[in-house]
Formats: structure tokens, sequence, C-alpha cells
């Protein structure tokens, strides 16, 4: 038994290494603490932890175009930018709720497209029901029972 033990005991698996981001993903404002291992941790993050820049948008939509693990980092970054910077990322929103390789991102967006502008909410939502996922995203607006919604939603006969 003791052999055994000791045999079981002798291999030794890989340990998961974290990569270190991009450089050009790094916060500005804190070289100790990137934007992305902000958004990578698990429990108990906000966007109002990250610390405003003049490059923080573009940091977060680089985040959610080219980061994919941990999943939750990318959707953490797009829900930062409807937050934070609604107007200034529209193009990136429209251009996400009609791809058909985000889908999830596409969810993300029309489930929170109450936090945004009218401007902004209009277009998107305008885009995405016409978009690859048009019906999931239809059942998930009429949800939310946005007002600003319903003639787009529920067009008069």
């Amino acid at each position: 038994m003791i052999l055994f033990l000791l045999a079981c005991g002798t291999q030794t698996a890989e340990r998961p290494t974290i990569q270190e981001p991009p450089s050009h993903l790094e916060s500005t404002s804190n070289p100790d603490i990137t934007v992305l291992q902000q958004l990578s941790v698990r429990d108990g993050f906000s966007c109002s932890q990250l610390v405003d820049n003049k490059e923080l948008q573009a940091e977060l939509s680089r985040i959610v175009e080219e980061v994919s693990k941990p999943p939750w980092a990318p959707m953490r970054a797009a829900a930062c930018l409807i937050e934070r910077y609604s107007v200034q990322a529209k193009p990136d929103f429209e251009r996400w709720i009609v791809d058909p390789s985000k889908k999830g991102l596409a969810f993300l967006i029309a489930g929170q497209i109450e936090k945004m502008p009218d401007e902004v909410a209009l277009s998107v939502v305008k885009l995405g029901l016409a978009g690859p996922h048009a019906l999931d995203i239809r059942v998930r607006l009429e949800k939310i029972n946005d007002p600003r919604l319903q003639t787009i939603l529920q067009p008069s006969q």
C-alpha cells in the first residue's frame, strides 16, 4: 500500500500558469494592476474600481475583442463600456450585436439596453433585431419592458 501511495505521489501534474496580459492592455494609471487583471478577479468586481484614464475605453474594447480567458473578463469589459462609455462605444455595440460569433456578447448588450441613452439604445436595438440573433434578442428585450422600445418591438399595424 505504501508503495502504491508513493507511486501515485511521484507524478506531478503541471500547474496552470497565469499568462501575462499583452503589454497594450496594461493600465497606464497603475502599472502593478492591469485592467485585465482587475476584470479577471472571480468575485467582488465593480466597474467603479477601474481608474478612469484617457485609454480606459480603448482598453476595455480591446479586451472584449482579444481576450477569451477568463471568459468573464471580456463580458465585464463590455458591461463597463455600457456603464461608463455608452455614447463613445456605440460603434462597438453596433458591431458586436450583429456579429454571428458574439452571441453571448449580443445577449449581454441587449440585456443592459436600459442603461444606455436613447440614441444609443434605439440604434443598437434596431440593428440587433435585424441581425443573426434577432429572435433571442427580441425575447430578452420584451422581458426588459423598456417603454422606449415599444414602438420597435411592436410596430403599429
